[in-house]
C-alpha cells in the first residue's frame, strides 16, 4: 500500500519507505509521485515489535476494506470472535480511540480520520491510498473472467506472496490469504499454457522460479520443470527433479500413485544433449563411496525394485524386503514426525546396512529396505539386530522400533 503523501512517517512500524525504483520494479503505487510509503503485506512483516496490537490492525483492516469500509460486527468477530474479552464492544471503541490519537500524533488525521456511518467503519479524507493486494485481486478477477491473458500475467507478476503473512494467526488475514493465493494458482496456471503455446519461456521460466520461491509446492515444481525441459536445459531440469523426491523423501510424505506417475511423466521427459563417452560415465559413476545401505526416493526405490524382480526371472539372485516402522510407547504408528528418532534410523542404516542394500523413506514412520542377495530368515535376524541397536541408541524409550520381514508371495 502506498501513500502519496511526503508528511506520513513511520506509524509503529508499518510504514516504510521505498524508493521510486523500487516502487517501479514491485508494480506499486506511481513512481512519478515521489516516494511511497508502504503499509500492507511486506510492511507488516518487518514488524519487530513482538504481538501486532490492535490499533495496528484495526489501521490494516480499515486501510485494506477501502470505501466500501467494515461492519462493526466483522471487526467485533474479527477481533474478538474467541470470546476472550468481556466487553468486546467497549475494547472496540478504545481501540478507536487509540488509533486516532497515533494519527493525530503523526498529523494524519487532517487527511485521514475514522467515521462511522450506519455501523460501518471506513476512512474520510483526501489521502490517497494504493494497495498492491487489492490491485492484484482486481487484475485477478477481471483477467479470469474475461479470459484476458495481460490481466492474468500482471497479476502474477504482481502477487509477492501471502497477505500480511505475520498475522497468519489472524482469522481474518488467513480468510484473505485463502481467497488470494486460490486467485494467483488459477491465472498461474492459465498463464503457463499460454506461455508454452506462445513458447515465451524465458519469461515463463522467471514466474515459474518465484512460485516455487513463494510456494515450493508439487505442482509449481513439476511446471518449472515441464519449462526447463521445453527450454533444452536438461540438467536444470535434472537437477529439480532430484530436489523434488529428495524433499519428499526428507519430509516424510506417503507418495500417492498420481504422485508417483507424475514423477514417472516428469523424469520419461528428460532427456541429455549429446555428450562424450566419458562424460556420461562420469555422471553415471557415485561419486562419493559411502558406507551403508544406498539412500533414495521412493519412485526411485521402486524402479530398483521392479528391475530386481525381473532380474530375478532368469538370474539365480534373491532378496528380501524389510519395513522398519517407528511406533510410539503404546505401539501405535508414530503420526507425527520425529526428526531425532529418524536420525537415528540412517544412523543404524548406515553402520549395519551393506553397499549392495537399498532403503528408502515410505512414509512419516515407515522405512522399506531392500537386502539384496539375503534370504528371509538372515533379514528377520538382522531386523531383531536393528532393534536392539535402537532400543541401545535411544534410551527415552517415547519411540520403539519394530522390523518385519515382508512376505511378497501375498
Amino acid at each position: 500500500m502506498c501513500y502519496h503523501k511526503d508528511k506520513i512517517r513511520n506509524f509503529q512500524g508499518i510504514t516504510q519507505e521505498v524508493p521510486r525504483h523500487a516502487a517501479r520494479e514491485k508494480g506499486i503505487g506511481n513512481p512519478d509521485v515521489g516516494k511511497c510509503h508502504r503499509a500492507i503485506r511486506r510492511t507488516a512483516d518487518s514488524y519487530t515489535g513482538g504481538i501486532i496490537q490492535k490499533p495496528l490492525q484495526l489501521f490494516l483492516v480499515l486501510t485494506y476494506s477501502g470505501e466500501k469500509g467494515i461492519p462493526r460486527g466483522d471487526l467485533l468477530d474479527m477481533f474478538y470472535g474467541r470470546g476472550e474479552c468481556v466487553n468486546p464492544s467497549g475494547d472496540l471503541r478504545i481501540t478507536v480511540y487509540r488509533l486516532r490519537k497515533k494519527l493525530q500524533r503523526f498529523g494524519l488525521l487532517d487527511h485521514a480520520e475514522i467515521v462511522t456511518e450506519g455501523g460501518v467503519y471506513r476512512w474520510t479524507g483526501d489521502l490517497t491510498v494504493h494497495i498492491d493486494a487489492v490491485e492484484f485481486e482486481r487484475l485477478a478477477m477481471q483477467g479470469l473472467e474475461t479470459e484476458d491473458f495481460d490481466m492474468m500475467r500482471s497479476a502474477c507478476e504482481l502477487y509477492g506472496g501471502d497477505f500480511l503473512s505475520a498475522l497468519s494467526g489472524e482469522k481474518w488475514v488467513a480468510t484473505i490469504q485463502i481467497r488470494l493465493q486460490e486467485l494467483y494458482f488459477r491465472c498461474l496456471r492459465r498463464v503457463f499454457e499460454e506461455m508454452k503455446n506462445r513458447r515465451d519461456y524465458g519469461e515463463l521460466l522467471k514466474l515459474l522460479t518465484a512460485a516455487c520461491e513463494m510456494y515450493p509446492y508439487e505442482e509449481c515444481q513439476t511446471m518449472k520443470i515441464d519449462c526447463l525441459v521445453a527450454m533444452g536445459r536438461y540438467k536444470e531440469a535434472t537437477a529439480l527433479y532430484k530436489d523434488v523426491t529428495a524433499r519428499y523423501f526428507e519430509e516424510g510424505y506417503e507418495p500417492s500413485e498420481k504422485i508417483l506417475e507424475k514423477f514417472r511423466i516428469m523424469n520419461g521427459r528428460i532427456c541429455y544433449a549429446n555428450g562424450r563417452i566419458d562424460e556420461i560415465v562420469e555422471e553415471l559413476t557415485e561419486n562419493q563411496k559411502s558406507p551403508g545401505a544406498y539412500c533414495c526416493g521412493y519412485p526411485a526405490f521402486l524402479d530398483c525394485y521392479r528391475m530386481i524382480m525381473r532380474m530375478e526371472e532368469d538370474i539365480y539372485i534373491w532378496h528380501s524386503l524389510l519395513c522398519c516402522e517407528l511406533l510410539d510407547g503404546k505401539s501405535h504408528p508414530l503420526e507425527a514426525d520425529d526428526t531425532d528418532a529418524n536420525e537415528a534410523i540412517r544412523q543404524i542404516f548406515a553402520q549395519m546396512l551393506r553397499r549392495q542394500d537399498l532403503y528408502t523413506r515410505y512414509s512419516p514412520s515407515q522405512y522399506l529396505v531392500l537386502l539384496n542377495g539375503m534370504d528371509q530368515y538372515e533379514a528377520a535376524h538382522l531386523g531383531v539386530e536393528i532393534e536392539a541397536a535402537y532400543r541401545k541408541n535411544r534410551k527415552d524409550r517415547r519411540t520403539k522400533l519394530r522390523c518385519q520381514v515382508i512376505n511378497e508371495n501375498k
